[in-house]
Parts: structure tokens; sequence; C-alpha cells
């Protein structure tokens, strides 16, 4: 990263004859030999107006716009709550980020502006114009003890027909110092949300946060939970793109996501135990929770609804250095046209050393219209199917392998095969 050794010591090192001159030498003629290459030599200054022609130019916030929609993740919708209506209703926006800027650029900005951050808040308005009449409070902060402005916005919440909540953690909770021993809703955003919850209002609840949260309540009590993480400079338009139906959610979950801190660490490639988890005692489970994750690696909901079918495998045996072919076809299902992102796991049954229950070892994005079914195409060789064994040599094993295609790690269509 940075350190402060060249400056206070540099100097000192050289005349005490600890750093040899010549190493400094070569050191400084890297970066002149890049600099030559660059061409800098020949033209040290760049224009200037390049800053105004460049920074915050039309096609970068275009392409932060939509690189926000895509890494937004749709946990859950129960009965179709989203995408909203836009036209007639009323919207409360509620929480302690909805119009913060500089909370979605997340930590570790730098240089990012929060004046040039479109919030939340502002993404909506922007939405919905004159179409719809939007009412706000925040209820509380993000963090902290002090719960008394709850009730103002249950009243909001009251006059409205469908309540936006938008909690989660601020910028400087995620990142490099900051790790947090309980990681659920911090403050009194949960006690928010279950007052929220017994307006009896449908709630979309937008979550903010650079981890996953425990969230095991709102999971069971809220109807639709968007992650949308910290997006960036245009967090607030893309969220409210995928809140209204412009863009049909298609993110993925890159980490499992726990009910509980007592589950860490927890991922899906996990060793299998001797005692796997049944409805046994003396098996690896939990008393009080689901041994499962809340939602599991490679999970996300979308606007419309996806079908696998006709797995299909071009040989059932293929030798250590040979190629398979798998297909398999999805079909649109639903109503309205999406993204899905089809995914392809693997189990080695019986390895020198032990494998994960599941790898994941190819995935693709692919866009269906209602009714469109399309075949995916992966394939598997030496790449896919090695691993260093004991004497950290690459290795593709005999045996008999599984796999999966799906929509995430815990659920799809299976075949095996066997390596000669």
């Amino acid at each position: 990263m940075e350190s402060r050794c060249f400056n206070q010591s540099l100097s000192r090192l050289i005349e005490e004859g600890i750093l040899p001159l010549g190493t400094l030498d070569e050191a400084v003629r890297r970066v002149l030999r890049i600099k030559y290459l660059l061409g800098l030599f020949e033209k040290p200054y760049t224009d200037p107006k390049l800053e105004k022609e460049v920074m915050l130019a039309r096609p970068h916030l275009e392409l932060a716009r939509l690189m926000a929609r895509e890494s937004m993740v749709l946990l859950k919708n129960d009965g179709n709550l989203l995408p909203l209506a836009r036209k007639g209703i009323t919207v409360a926006v509620i929480g302690p980020l909805i119009d913060s800027r500089a909370d979605l650029l997340g930590t570790w900005r730098c240089e990012g502006d929060p004046a040039q951050v479109v919030s939340i808040l502002q993404g909506i308005r922007t939405a919905l114009g004159d179409g719809a009449a939007i009412l706000t409070a925040h209820g509380c902060d993000v963090t902290g003890t002090k719960g008394e402005s709850i009730p103002s916005a249950v009243a909001a919440a009251q006059k409205a027909d469908v309540v936006i909540a938008v909690v989660g953690e601020d910028a400087s909770m995620s990142g490099e110092a900051a790790s947090r021993a309980r990681f659920g809703l911090p403050g009194m955003q949960e006690e928010l949300l279950r007052a929220l919850k017994g307006t009896n209002k449908p709630i979309v609840a937008v979550l903010l946060a650079g981890r996953p949260l425990e969230i095991p309540w709102a999971a069971d009590n809220i109807p639709a939970i968007l992650m949308a993480w910290h997006g960036g400079t245009q967090a607030g338009a893309a969220i409210a793109d995928v809140l209204f139906g412009d863009y049909s959610p298609s993110g993925r979950l890159p980490v499992s996501w726990p009910r509980s801190a007592g589950q860490l660490p927890l991922y899906y490639n996990f060793k299998n135990t001797g005692r796997p988890t049944t409805d046994q005692k003396f098996t690896s489970r939990y008393l009080d929770i689901a041994s499962t994750p809340q939602f599991p690696f490679g999970y996300g909901l979308s606007y419309t609804r996806f079908e696998y079918a006709n797995l299909q495998l071009d040989r059932k045996e293929i030798g250590p250095g040979g190629q398979l072919k798998v297909t398999v076809e999805v079909r649109n299902t639903g109503e309205k046209p999406g993204d899905e992102v089809v995914q392809l796991y693997i189990r080695d049954l019986v390895g020198s050393i032990t494998r994960p229950v599941r790898e994941l070892k190819g995935f693709q994005r692919i866009h269906l219209e209602p009714g469109q079914a399309r075949t995916v195409h992966f394939s598997l060789g030496s790449d896919e199917l090695g691993f260093f064994n004991a004497r950290n040599e690459y290795v593709v094993e005999p045996g008999e392998f599984h796999l999966w295609v799906g929509p995430n790690s815990a659920e799809g269509v299976q075949g095996k095969f066997t390596v000669r």
C-alpha cells in the first residue's frame, strides 16, 4: 500500500551503507524505463481539458449505472411484490440511508465525490416523476439506540400504498479494519423494520452493505428484499431501475449468506464430514437453526422464472486428458424477459485427498424472452477435473463424478460420469 520508510529512512540507509546505492539506481531505472515506453519524456504533460471530458462523462456514468444494476441481488420477492407500479400510488421511502450519498460510494472510495452521487431518494423521485406521491422518514440512525423517530416513520408508512425501507451498513462499516462480531442490522434498524411490518403495508427492504447481513427476522417477515451493496455513483438511479421494473435483477451471490454468526466460516465448497447433516441427533447440525445458509452461493431471483431440463452428457466415461461436453436446456417460463446465470458444479466422490461437496466449474449469463428456450453448452476437461495432490502435483484421478447444472449451488438437474 503506502509507507513512510523511503522519505524517512532511505537517505540514512544509503549513507550508512546498509542499502547499496546500486539497488536504488535499479529501482529508479525501472520507473524511468516505463516512463520512456509510455513516451513521457517526449510528451511529459497531458491536456488538462481531458479531465473534464473523461471524469463523469456520460458513457462512464451509463456504465456505472449498468454495473450497479447487474450487481444487485434479489433475495426475496413473495407474491411478486416487485416490480412496483409507478403511477397513481403513494410510496413511503424510509430509513437512515435514503438520502445518503457518501455511503453509496462504499469503503475506500478515495477520490469519489459524494456530490456527484445519485442518492436512492433522488433516484426514486426521478423514476416516479409526477406520477406518484412520495413520503419520507429516516426512522432512526444507522447506529445507536435512539428510536424516537420510529413513530414518524410508522405514520408515513400508514399513509402509503407501499414502503421502501433502505437499511444496512454505512460505508465505514465495511472493508479494512471494519470487522463486526455481530453483523445484523446495526442500531435500531431491525426495530424500525418490525414497526413498519406492524402497519400491514407491503414492504420492500433495500439492503446496503459490503457484506451479507444476519437478517433471519427480515428474511421470514419482509416480502421483498433487494441486496444493493454499496453501488457507487449511480446506485440510486440503478436501484430505482430495479424497483420499478426498468431492469430485471440478474445478480448472483458471490458468497454463502449465513443465518447466524455461529455458522461462520460458511462456504458452499466445504469438505464432507463423517456425519453429514440429517434429522438425527448425532450429525453435523445445529439445534436452534437450519444448517443451510440463509441464501446459498450463486443465488439470486429474477422478475421471471427459469426452468432447467434435458441435461445431456456426450459420454459416460472419459480419460484423464479427455473432454466431456455438457448441455442443458433453459427456458423462460415467466411473463417477463430476463437474464439467467447458468451454473455448473461438480463433485469428485473419492480422491487421494478429500474433495469439496461441490465446486463451481463454469457459468454463463444468458438472456431469454418469455417462452424462449436455449441450449447452454459447457466443457469439462483436466483444468476443471484436476487438483493438486499431497505431493503438490496437478492430477486428474480416476473415479466417479457427479455434476449439477442449475441456478445456484443448492439446486439443479443432476448427472454423473466416470474418469477412467
